[in-house]
């Protein structure tokens, strides 16, 4: 069985995937795929061939540099999807071997990926979600509300899940929650 967990920026889609996989799945992150392939070759090409080479730190894709680019405008965003989501999917698919398989993946649905039997959206309130960006650090707060703006809203996102979990309150809940589905989608292997 193939799972895809999705969900917005700081939803809590990869809590849910780890959760999922220690009921037996294989784990594959997308964003971690992402960011392995950013400088293969032909991958670091296109990205130079569409924002410049000034996204390059030496030889290799600086990825703040290239953020910054991207999160420009939506169109610069969806010219990065264009480059990464076909070279992630191939990623993918290359490491399913069969078995019960998780798929922690952000933009399943914008990507219009569908090997996946079930599709698990995580929500979090869009307050949740700001706080915990900037927790972490790793955005200002003109690229969070850029972020946010940019992603398809979790209300256009529902109708193509089979499962939605939402992670607007206590984490120990989610976690509750996250394992009972774990346990029926054990069940169904």
């Amino acid at each position: 069985m193939i799972v895809a967990v999705t969900g917005n920026i700081c939803s809590g889609k990869t809590t849910a995937a780890k959760e999922i996989a220690k009921a037996g799945f294989m784990h594959i992150n997308a964003d971690t795929i992402g960011h392995s392939i950013y400088n293969k070759p032909d991958i670091r090409k296109k990205i130079v061939a569409a924002f410049g080479s000034h996204v390059l730190s030496g030889k290799n894709v600086d990825r703040k540099k290239l953020r910054r680019e991207a999160l420009k405008s939506t169109l610069r965003l969806r010219r990065l999807s264009t480059i990464m989501h076909p070279a992630i999917l191939e990623s993918i698919k290359g490491s399913i071997k069969g078995g019960n398989v998780i798929i922690d993946a952000a933009l399943i649905i914008e990507a219009g990926w569908t090997l996946h039997d079930v599709l698990i959206l995580v929500t979090a309130s869009k307050a949740e979600r700001i706080s915990r960006l900037q927790r972490k650090g790793r955005y200002n707060k003109a690229e969070i509300i850029t972020l946010l703006k940019m992603q398809m809203p979790d209300k256009d996102k529902v109708r193509h899940a089979d499962i939605v979990v939402d992670n607007s309150g206590k984490k120990s809940e989610f976690i509750a929650n996250i394992r009972k589905i774990a346990g029926e989608l054990k069940c169904k292997t």
